[in-house]
């Protein structure tokens, strides 16, 4: 895992199995109640995971963006991204309450819902398309309870966006008043390369529109787009696509 720091952006290639370890203990614990299972907007599956011993932690959360899905069971295939909304939407609220065993990750990074009824829902990874390109959005995002984001694609690759930073303490925060204007232009500068780093940030000017994306997005627990030309710039927790 390729990596900056201790936190931020970390980038996995996958040439192998062996380059998915990482993803897949990062998801061992993905298990718990489906307590939402929905449809967004642009036919996006938005599911929301609780745990089932309890801990003050958030909810697991799984989202799609462009991918294909298919929900199945070991007899026959249930529904799928390309089937009518209306069936698409029984589907799914069939789902809730329904206890999932596992997250599984196949070696061509498609993500494995699997549920402890026999039911699973698949959502397709890298199929090696000449025509994906380095913005198309991620096949899938999941959202931890300590705020963690993992993204599989575009390509094979997947991302690791650790954002559960501690702040400073109050010791240890400078005092701005006393600071002259090139320090404060220079700590400017490095915050903002920092939060790049991070995945916060993802533009070389002041980076603004991109901390009101992040702020956006977290009160909504949602996910940010990648894909610069779609329109919207946050996706709900309710399937609702915002422009910031």
């Amino acid at each position: 895992m390729s990596s900056a720091g201790g936190s931020g952006v970390r980038a996995k290639f996958v040439d192998q199995p062996t380059d998915l370890a990482d993803l897949r203990k990062l998801l061992e614990d993905a298990r718990g109640r489906l307590v939402s299972a929905r449809r967004g907007v642009g036919d996006e599956v938005l599911l929301r995971i609780r745990p089932l011993r309890g801990g003050g932690g958030d909810d697991w959360r799984v989202g799609t963006q462009a991918s294909d899905w298919v929900l199945a069971s070991p007899s026959s295939v249930l529904a799928g991204a390309r089937a009518s909304s209306a069936v698409l939407d029984a589907a799914l609220s069939e789902l809730e309450q329904i206890e999932v065993s596992r997250l599984e990750v196949t070696d061509s990074l498609a993500l494995v819902v699997v549920l402890a009824d026999g039911r699973w829902l698949e959502v397709q990874g890298y199929v090696d398309d000449p025509e994906e390109r380095e913005d198309d959005p991620p096949y899938w995002e999941v959202l931890t309870p300590s705020n963690e984001l993992l993204r599989a694609g575009p390509g094979p690759i997947w991302l690791r966006s650790d954002r559960s930073v501690q702040p400073l303490a109050p010791s240890s925060r400078p005092a701005l008043d006393e600071l002259a204007v090139d320090d404060l232009l220079t700590m400017w500068s490095s915050v903002t390369v920092e939060l790049s780093r991070r995945g916060v940030v993802t533009v070389s000017h002041s980076g603004l529109a991109d901390l009101a994306e992040e702020l956006v997005r977290k009160h909504f627990r949602g996910f940010r787009n990648s894909y610069e030309r779609a329109g919207w710039d946050v996706l709900s927790d309710a399937g609702e696509r915002i422009a910031v």
